[in-house]
């Protein structure tokens, strides 16, 4: 993993910075994601503004941006594949607790394989804090504000693509809005896929 600056408490900088990148993710995914992913996006940005006040802190912003992660790629994988009843298809997937699998990943149409590994491996960059693996046992944890912002690209660029290739609907959010996020935030994937 990459070095990157962790956020530290008192960073309002860092803070500031993915409150609002968070709050422009929520705005422009709100017609285009079910509540619940809404609702993740809702804690998740009140649990980074009070992170210094909140008593999980950054293990629970973690958790968030996983859970997100996971959230938004498992509606898109099973947009994508025109279920009727989505809500009985994970429940039913749930049974044998694979409720969300990193197939779903590999699965999702339209995305070239190299993005899907750079999915793939954000992806485990943020399981490795919410799984008691080596850096839980061995550090002390901060807020990594790079892998935030990557999560977030990771999330922008996934919806975006979904968008473009028609598994959500064109109409959900505007790409202008989208590109304008992407351009203040820094997501450096999803503002190559929005030049395009």
């Amino acid at each position: 993993m990459k070095s990157s600056r962790p956020l530290e408490l008192r960073d309002e900088e860092g803070i500031s910075l993915l409150t609002h990148c968070i709050e422009g993710l929520s705005k422009t995914m709100e017609d285009c994601v079910p509540r619940h992913i809404v609702d993740i996006i809702s804690q998740l940005n009140k649990s980074v503004r009070n992170l210094d006040r909140d008593v999980c802190g950054v293990f629970c912003v973690y958790c968030l941006f996983k859970l997100l992660l996971e959230a938004i790629i498992q509606y898109i994988y099973i947009s994508s594949m025109n279920i009727e009843d989505p809500i009985a298809y994970v429940r039913k997937r749930s049974r044998n607790y694979a409720s969300f699998s990193a197939t779903m990943i590999k699965r999702l149409r339209n995305i070239h394989g190299s993005k899907k590994k750079w999915i793939l491996k954000t992806y485990l960059k943020i399981s490795k804090f919410v799984h008691p693996s080596d850096i839980v046992w061995t550090s002390t944890i901060y807020l990594d504000v790079e892998l935030a912002k990557e999560i977030l690209d990771v999330i922008l660029y996934v919806l975006v693509h979904a968008i473009r290739s028609g598994v959500l609907d064109k109409d959900c959010t505007n790409l202008d809005v989208l590109r304008s996020l992407a351009e203040k935030c820094k997501f450096n994937e999803s503002l190559k896929l929005l030049s395009r």
